[in-house]
């Protein structure tokens, strides 16, 4: 079961390569991101920024790496991707979540149990999304999700 979902991925990924190899050519760190802004443009942390928790990727569906931590702002939380690099795919989703994926096909796309935190934009690099104001304590994971294939590519447990 698991080689049938991975060659789904797997297609769907080779069939949409050459549309974001055309997209990402056409963007620079500069154009807005969703939810989230490069982590070269994000603000240096400061006496104001407590780290709260991070985690190291590791792969579940593609070969993942890089590390994601979660710092405490004045306004909320900040969630930093440093040294990010996963394969690419269609749809990706930066996720919280609240528990641990076993398997690559969980979905963590549970009614109460996840927050999404943005889109992931390209699949290498740092990245920094903005989270207002809210409790995150129960929020133990981060997971790269592909919505389209439903299967998760890579999760960093916080701690």
């Amino acid at each position: 079961m698991t080689q049938i979902r991975f060659a789904r991925t797997l297609t769907a990924a080779l069939t949409l390569t050459l549309s974001f190899a055309v997209a990402q050519t056409t963007m620079t760190d500069t154009m807005p991101m969703t939810d989230s802004i490069p982590m070269k443009d994000a603000a240096p942390m400061t006496g104001s920024m407590k780290a709260v928790r991070q985690g190291n990727f590791r792969a579940l569906e593609a070969p993942t790496q890089g590390k994601a931590a979660l710092t405490k702002t004045a306004t909320g939380y900040t969630l930093t991707l440093t040294g990010l690099k996963t394969e690419p795919g269609p749809d990706l989703k930066v996720l919280l979540f609240a528990g641990n994926l076993t398997s690559a096909g969980a979905n963590p796309k549970v009614a109460g149990k996840y927050l999404q935190v943005g889109e992931l934009k390209k699949f290498s690099g740092n990245f920094s999304y903005q989270i207002a104001s809210q409790d995150l304590a129960r929020y133990t994971s981060v997971v790269i999700w592909c919505d389209q294939a439903a299967t998760g590519f890579a999760i960093a447990n916080l701690k």
